[in-house]
């Protein structure tokens, strides 16, 4: 028998694992099977000329920008529904003459499986030109739809990602990757995730910090506490009440000295409240565990 040298060997493996990796495709990506279109300000667009089947269109259009999938193919489907929300013709501020602003709302189910479904908001303005107010609401629209279908988009990818790739994420230049990374970390419950979170706290998008905190909230470890505290002190009562909250329901140490700290001293009697409940929680779950322990032996 032959026996080749190790490099001989390595080198062959490495061949193999890089043959492997390029055969390896990526997952076929996601169709829309319906869309319903309604919404309270859907007779005013049809006042513009864009009726329901024309909504459907543009809806059709911007989902294929986003990278869904034009016609049924291997991947998974889904029904869309598109809720026209808001639609305003009025005077855009420092003069940029009127604007035709459009906000909607889309919710993706799947059509098979218990996945959950997603729901993505969009917002646009464009200013009004002298061919009217219709195509600027079109074009409005249009964006609203593809920012709102992009966000989706983004999240059913984010869904599909190892914990390795969604910490990657965090450190996107594109806000909505970084949201969606942190929504998807908060779902996985890792803690492995929390330093990267932790960090996000920091995030120049109110929306991204908005997520971290959320994943934080979700994965509860103890190291996060004291980032979230910092949080508080900006002296918004209304994140003071959501931070009792979250640190309440994390525990430990530190989440316990400020809750005393809030209990006894913060000018909000709603936020003192909520420390004082949040302290109650802490000490039924300490006697909960101290009683479900087992006995020494």
């Amino acid at each position: 028998m032959t026996v080749r040298p190790a490099s001989h060997v390595a080198a062959a493996l490495l061949g193999a694992l890089a043959l492997l990796g390029g055969c390896r495709r990526e997952a076929p990506p996601p169709q829309v099977e319906t869309i319903r279109v309604g919404g309270g300000s859907l007779a005013a667009a049809a006042e513009v000329g864009l009726d329901q089947p024309a909504v459907e269109a543009l809806a059709r259009a911007a989902l294929g920008e986003a990278g869904f999938a034009a016609a049924p193919g291997a991947g998974p489907a889904y029904r869309l529904r598109l809720e026209l929300a808001t639609l305003r013709l009025g005077p855009g501020a420092g003069g940029q003459g009127l604007l035709a602003s459009v906000g909607v709302e889309l919710d993706l189910t799947p059509v098979k499986g218990e996945e959950p479904g997603r729901h993505e908001r969009g917002a646009a303005s464009v200013r009004v030109g002298a061919d009217g107010p219709g195509p600027a609401v079109r074009q409005a629209l249009g964006q609203a739809v593809g920012e709102a279908a992009r966000g989706l988009r983004l999240g059913l990818s984010a869904d599909a990602k190892p914990v390795t790739a969604l910490l990657g994420d965090l450190d996107s230049p594109d806000r909505r990757v970084r949201e969606r990374a942190a929504e998807a970390l908060g779902e996985r419950r890792d803690p492995a995730a929390v330093p990267a979170l932790v960090k996000r706290l920091a995030d120049g998008d109110a929306q991204v910090v908005h997520k971290a905190v959320g994943a934080l909230a979700r994965i509860r470890d103890q190291r996060s506490v004291p980032a979230l505290i910092d949080l508080s002190r900006d002296g918004d009562p209304a994140i003071t009440l959501r931070m009792v909250t979250i640190v309440g329901d994390i525990g430990g140490p530190d989440a316990k000295g400020w809750l005393l700290t809030m209990e006894q001293a913060h000018p909000d009697p709603r936020v003192r409240a909520a420390a004082t409940s949040a302290l109650a929680e802490l000490v039924r779950a300490a006697a909960g565990a101290t009683a479900s322990a087992p006995a020494p032996r």
